[in-house]
């Protein structure tokens, strides 16, 4: 079989195959890639290029798939050493707790005692003793523990991204340590250089003392213990699934970055592809819910579309005999004992320092009337709405923290069509009541009488708000008085 081109016969077999190696003169342009054959420089040069194109598009291709490999990768074994963490954060809050208990129970109290100015002879001599106990033993066996529990959190601080919670630990938890070895040396240095008193009364370089340490040492001790308190951060797990970021840690390191910038797509890219994130889209749904509608950044549980659940629950009161509206609330339910006081186990503690679920109050105040549930708490996240370091200027005007609860749970009230208002409240507690109810009290008075407004003012509907060193809670029992604290129901139509 023969074939003429250029009039030149070049032999073909039967599948149409040069068997000739060299190309035909009317298809001497080879491709340097593919090295395909053309009769033109410019037909082969245009396939070049294009060939040119497609392997850098396959190598990126290939590059990319690679990079997505070894995030997946490293995100296994993140999320795996995020796991193995569950120690040193029970470690961590047993840390906080100790370092609370010597300065509550045990400085405090004595300073308290030998401000009286009643200090004799054998008294100083055991105010010293238990400050060598204090200062000298028990703080320096906190401080070697916070450091042992810092060399965990290095693999952190080299592996983990700049957005994982906990790639700061080491550092802030020496620098804590730090801080208490001052401390511990100021104090030693006060009480070590007063002799042994010989006198009934208290000379003045005593009283200076007893002053600084109560000024300075105090105040520094309840510090340190704060901010070791505050880097407790258990993860989220949903369907089986996690370690993941909590939603409100995953949108403030995505606001850290500029909006549009390549740095926070790259953030949001490794949170995804390292599995530290549920999905992709409920991420953005959550930070468009932040950054364009302008909604608060709310501590709670992913949920499957990334926002909060916006559709109005009711449910069939059978003593009014009406549907009334849930009151959802994002909080996390603590089991109290005959005391009143919290149960602070190891999965109490897990639960009350992750991302807090739903929670329906009308449910827990009217559903489950038990011993266990009544007395429970339903604390708000500490992460949140963390108290300040001092209590007694919790729910002040200058506690600012007070105030965003406030307007947070105004929010949610008023959402579940129950708006309230803060009524004041006894010292360490405030009180919600019925927005009604204050309105119709104030028509009595002005003698505008009306069944409406009668219904209105004996309204019983009331929430009350404490607070302790683990933050802001809704107490649910008194167990002093035996009696039920909040009422989620209303005397009056609410349409």
């Amino acid at each position: 079989v023969h074939l003429e081109k250029a009039h030149i016969s070049i032999p073909l077999n039967k599948e149409n195959v040069f068997l000739d190696s060299s190309p035909p003169i009317s298809c001497r342009w080879k491709c340097d890639y593919c090295s395909a054959a053309f009769p033109t420089y410019d037909e082969t040069a245009s396939h070049e290029a294009e060939c040119t194109q497609r392997g850098i598009i396959n190598k990126l291709s290939e590059v990319q798939q690679a990079k997505k490999h070894k995030r997946e990768e490293e995100g296994r074994r993140l999320r795996r050493n995020t796991n193995e963490c569950r120690n040193e954060m029970l470690a961590l809050f047993e840390i906080a707790s100790n370092i609370q208990e010597i300065t509550e129970q045990g400085v405090l109290k004595w300073l308290s005692y030998e401000k009286l100015k009643k200090i004799q002879r054998n008294n100083w001599r055991q105010f010293k003793l238990r400050m060598g106990i204090y200062f000298e033993h028990k703080i320096p066996a906190i401080i070697i523990g916070i450091r042992t529990v810092s060399k965990r959190f290095s693999a952190f601080a080299i592996d983990a991204p700049s957005h994982h919670p906990y790639h700061q630990h080491e550092k802030n938890l020496l620098n804590c340590a730090t801080e208490l070895d001052r401390i511990a040396a100021e104090c030693r240095a006060l009480y070590t250089t007063i002799p042994d008193l010989s006198a009934l009364s208290v000379p003045a370089a005593v009283t200076i003392v007893i002053q600084r340490i109560l000024e300075s040492t105090i105040p520094a001790l309840k510090e340190s213990a704060k901010k070791i308190q505050d880097l407790i951060a258990f993860p989220e797990h949903r369907d089986d699934l996690g370690p993941f970021y909590s939603k409100r840690h995953a949108i403030k390191a995505a606001l850290k970055l500029p909006k549009g910038s390549s740095a926070r797509g790259d953030a949001i890219q490794d949170m995804v592809h390292m599995g530290l994130v549920p999905s992709q889209s409920s991420l953005y749904r959550a930070i468009n819910d932040v950054e364009e509608e302008g909604n608060a950044i709310i501590d709670a549980k992913w949920t499957h579309g990334g926002t909060m659940r916006k559709k109005q629950e009711v449910f069939y009161d059978e003593e009014t005999r009406r549907w009334e509206p849930t009151i959802l609330l994002p909080v996390i339910i603590v089991d109290c004992n005959i005391r009143g006081k919290p149960i602070l186990d190891k999965k109490c503690v897990e639960r009350l320092f992750r991302p807090p679920a739903l929670v329906s109050l009308n449910f827990y105040l009217w559903r489950k009337k038990t011993v266990e549930y009544w007395g429970a708490r339903l604390y708000f996240s500490p992460k949140q709405f963390p108290t300040p370091v001092n209590l007694q200027d919790a729910g002040k005007a200058s506690d600012k923290t007070f105030k965003k609860l406030k307007k947070y749970m105004l929010k949610w009230f008023e959402d579940a069509k129950s708006p309230v208002i803060c009524n004041g409240g006894k010292p360490g507690s405030k009180k919600f009541v019925c927005c009604k109810k204050r309105k119709a009290e104030n028509l009595l008075r002005n003698n505008e009488r009306s069944e409406e407004n009668y219904d209105c003012s004996i309204c019983r509907f009331s929430v009350t708000v404490k607070w302790d060193r683990l933050g802001y809670y809704i107490p649910l029992y008194n167990h002093k008085q035996n009696c039920h604290v909040c009422n989620v129901k209303h005397t009056h139509d609410l349409s």
